[in-house]
């Protein structure tokens, strides 16, 4: 079992009550996993379970030591990019992709996670991980 180090919120998450339990473009990180659940603790530090089935509300980190799998393809351009880091922003701690081009001068760019993991204008992805066995 892959395992789940953190999530991000892609939108504001909302219990039955109305009660607001997760804030869009947020890290949360695992306090446990199963098979097919996982638990993260909110601001309020109370502890929500989600089946991985139906968690389309979170871009989902895992711990990986394989560099091949951090490559990822723009799916306009059909550009690879290579991960370097994950981090926040300085002013409000919107967590960051810090990642660099596999092409031309390999420029190295930053976006917030919050795009970089999710969907264009045209509602795809904006880049998509790539399975490369090797380089």
């Amino acid at each position: 079992m892959k395992k789940l180090i953190k999530v991000i919120a892609l939108q504001d998450g909302y219990m039955e009550n109305g009660e607001q339990f997760c804030i869009k473009n947020k890290e949360y990180k695992i306090i446990d996993q199963s098979e097919t659940t996982f638990c993260f603790k909110d601001d309020e530090d109370e502890f929500h379970w989600w089946d991985f089935d139906d968690c389309s509300e979170f871009k989902l980190i895992y711990e990986d030591k394989n560099i091949l799998s951090k490559i990822y393809k723009h799916t306009k351009t059909g550009n690879l990019y290579l991960i370097l880091h994950e981090g926040k922003e300085t002013d409000n701690a919107t967590p960051v992709v810090v990642y660099q081009a596999l092409y031309g001068d390999n420029e190295i760019w930053v976006r917030s996670a919050y795009e970089f993991y999710g969907f264009n204008e045209n509602m795809e992805l904006r880049f998509e991980n790539v399975e490369i066995e090797r380089l």
